[in-house]
């Protein structure tokens, strides 16, 4: 199996780990939805309200798991394809505009925080991703590189802060240690496997053709 291969298929399990994370989380809104709904003591303001969160919540949802899809897809079964190509392209554009959607609506209701700032970074590193496919340059490919690079030392500086509060015994948000562990290693694999599509995709000279 050629280096590259190895490459994509790494990425591509990385992924997929994140895909099914999604699908339950996906899986485990709609079965509260359900259970919600269902409850006949239900008040007619709470229904109403639960109802109107239902559909933009559950395409959000929906985006991120046909994000994640079309990546495993490309990473297992479609790498080196036209077709692999305009998967790729279509979920960087999808990821770029969520993140972009949601850096939008964090300035608007003036959260500037780390958070908003991780937000700007992976719009910039889809945008160069997507560049990429369609023009090979070294600088598109390390400005990518550097927005993923910064948003990752932000991920692991925001979990070494938890940490911080963890061992002094403060509960985060009443959430679970073991909870908030796998949510950073959730994080860091999602990061792991941009990482390695966006080194998959590092412009390579021609070679010099023979005389």
């Amino acid at each position: 199996m050629k280096k590259t291969n190895r490459g994509v298929i790494a990425a591509g399990l990385c992924l997929l780990v994140y895909l099914i994370n999604e699908l339950v989380m996906m899986i485990g809104y709609l079965r509260m939805h359900y259970l919600l709904v269902s409850d006949a003591g239900l008040s007619a303001q709470v229904l109403e309200a639960a109802n109107l969160s239902f559909a933009p919540t559950l395409i959000s949802s929906v985006v991120r798991v046909l994000i994640y899809l079309l990546l495993v897809l490309y990473c297992f079964r479609l790498h080196g394809s036209r077709i692999g190509a305009g998967l790729f392209v279509l979920a960087f554009l999808l990821e770029a505009a969520r993140s972009g959607r949601m850096f939008v609506d964090n300035i608007s209701n003036g959260f500037v925080n780390m958070d908003t700032v991780c937000l700007a970074l992976m719009l910039v590193f889809c945008l160069a991703m997507v560049l990429l496919k369609a023009v090979r340059s070294k600088l598109i490919w390390g400005l990518g590189g550097i927005a993923l690079g910064i948003h990752l030392l932000l991920t692991i500086a925001d979990a070494v802060a938890d940490i911080s509060i963890m061992l002094r015994n403060q509960p985060i948000a009443s959430i679970p240690w073991w909870l908030q562990i796998v949510t950073w290693g959730l994080a860091l694999c999602r990061i792991a496997g941009f990482f390695l599509l966006w080194r998959q995709e590092r412009p390579v000279p021609p070679e010099p053709t023979p005389e």
